[in-house]
């Protein structure tokens, strides 16, 4: 190869990378100041509808005001600190030129009408129409994808958003803790199973059996004791499921009753009570169980390894060795 040759060729290099730098939408860090909002306006308004979907399956959450919930479970709560990050992602996300600018594509990327990764839409209080609509289609990359803009042809490479991120799984959105009480504020315990019922209470920071008479005051073992609470005061749903329906669960006769007794935050001299009931097993289902909070009005299912202590523990295994 000749010098001139050679000088060409490094011409000809650098001229592609110059025009891969111009032209990828997250080549340079200098570059952006040609990117732009995916969307105007969307940081001048507070989300309160959000609507998640794959063409064949939907969730729907709706604040009612502080607090979220999901539609498609009757109002179930839903996870606001997930939903308001998931919102504030979509804000931020800014897009430069177009991939492409022909509907034609829209297969190829599946941003399509009605072939797409997933599509989100967001409304303010009172809007008819969403603020956002956008589909999501093939990823770019672990952290980007191709998005399209309802009603326009134009589709971008836009950073920090996946299919992935806007899952319609009602349990990816639902408030999963039922319960979650910090093992200071515990003052006594009442638990019903199958073995029977005792109660316990903290005296001086040691746990005492309350009831039945004939074991009360007797000092419990710390290290088993402390077992129980961490699976007592901590209770995770795995799926939820709607409005409780205490017959078909099994939660009008449950299989454990559990009652906390919660010193106040503002107050420990004010003691509130938390009961949780474990029903019935769902139909098909071994390794689960129904559950839920009274008073709070709907239900889930839990993995039964998960409160095995609730459902089996007896008194007598809290002693210590005597």
């Amino acid at each position: 190869m000749t010098r001139a040759q050679k000088l060409l060729g490094g011409f000809l290099l650098l001229q592609i990378v110059v025009i891969l730098l111009v032209r990828s939408p997250f080549g340079s860090a200098d570059a952006s100041s040609s990117t732009r909002p995916l969307a105007e306006g969307l940081d001048a308004f507070a989300a309160t509808r959000v609507e998640l979907s794959e063409p064949d399956r939907r969730v729907t959450l709706v604040k009612q005001g502080d607090d979220w919930t999901i539609e498609e479970l009757d109002g179930m709560p839903a996870d606001g600190t997930k939903i308001g990050e998931l919102v504030d992602d979509l804000r931020g996300v800014r897009v430069r030129r177009p991939v492409v600018t022909s509907k034609r594509y829209h297969d190829k990327f599946k941003v399509a009408d009605d072939d797409h990764e997933a599509r989100v839409r967001v409304w303010g209080d009172g809007d008819e129409d969403p603020r956002l609509d956008v589909y999501i289609g093939t990823a770019v990359n672990y952290r980007a994808s191709h998005v399209r803009l309802e009603g326009e042809a134009e589709v971008y490479e836009a950073r920090d958003v996946a299919g992935y991120d806007v899952n319609p799984d009602a349990s990816n959105w639902c408030d999963k803790d039922l319960i979650d009480v910090p093992e200071a504020r515990l003052v006594a315990l009442d638990l019903v199973n199958a073995q029977g019922r005792f109660e316990l209470e903290r005296i001086d920071g040691t746990w005492h059996v309350k009831a039945p008479e004939s074991a009360r005051g007797r000092v419990l073992d710390s290290t088993k004791v402390g077992s129980l609470l961490r699976s007592a005061r901590t209770i995770r749903i795995a799926e939820p499921q709607g409005r409780t329906d205490e017959a078909a669960q099994g939660l009008a006769d449950p299989t454990a009753r559990l009652t906390l007794h919660v010193a106040s935050v503002d107050n420990p001299d004010v003691v509130e009570t938390v009961e949780v009931l474990v029903g019935d097993r769902p139909e098909g289902e071994e390794m689960q169980r129904y559950v839920t909070r009274d008073g709070y009005g709907f239900s889930g299912t839990i993995w039964e390894s998960s409160i095995q202590s609730l459902l089996d523990q007896k008194l007598d295994e809290l002693f210590g060795e005597s």
